[in-house]
């Protein structure tokens, strides 16, 4: 496009994000995503974590510009969709940058920032231990097919049949996140889910 004399490119309907979030609460040792990522005219994304130790609460927090947060308070952790913070990050508050693309070109990154820190997750050397022979897919002509029951949101919240387990451990919050890492990591090619309900 040539305006005044100045030559410039055009880009009609670039990508862009119109929504993004991440899933909390965040634990440390299992997986966190994006949560209600809404994207148009984007065939993929970029996706970067950060952690920020020093973190405060919401009511000392000052309005963060979203889209130049100060890049000298956050550290680099990785790159993907899924990403699992490693005891380190306990206390800190997690950023997630997403640009969104469309073949060649890059639309504007957009950051989304968690409302609360990363916790201790829970103990998960039973979880490793179950899925030590499943590290791989399996190759062709085999496959792996997955049979899972995640407990119906309606029964985890009567607490008088799961007596022994804490109630903030039966919240479908706190469980995505380790059902979410058993289904990732038993590297299934089919996955059967039981007891599956709207939340």
């Amino acid at each position: 496009m040539n305006l005044n004399g100045a030559e410039s490119n055009l880009v009609i309907n670039p990508p862009l994000v119109e929504e993004v979030k991440i899933a909390e609460p965040i634990l440390s040792t299992t997986f966190v995503y994006p949560f209600k990522l809404k994207t148009k005219f984007s065939d993929c994304q970029k996706f970067e974590w950060f952690v920020k130790k020093e973190h405060k609460e919401k009511s000392e927090r000052k309005k963060i510009r979203l889209d130049s947060p100060d890049e000298s308070d956050w550290k680099k952790l990785g790159e993907g969709f899924l990403f699992i913070p490693k005891t380190e990050c306990l206390g800190g508050q997690l950023r997630l940058d997403v640009t969104p693309m469309y073949k060649d070109i890059s639309g504007d990154k957009v950051t989304a920032l968690s409302t609360s820190v990363v916790e201790a997750g829970p103990d998960a050397r039973a979880t490793i231990s179950r899925q030590f022979r499943t590290r791989e897919f399996r190759k062709h002509p085999y496959i792996r097919v997955m049979s899972y029951n995640i407990l119906a949101d309606c029964y985890a919240k009567k607490y008088d049949i799961f007596p022994q387990c804490p109630p903030f451990a039966l919240e479908i919050e706190y469980r995505v996140h380790l059902i979410v890492n058993e289904l990732v990591n038993f590297k299934a090619d089919v996955i059967c889910l039981q007891e599956n309900d709207r939340k």
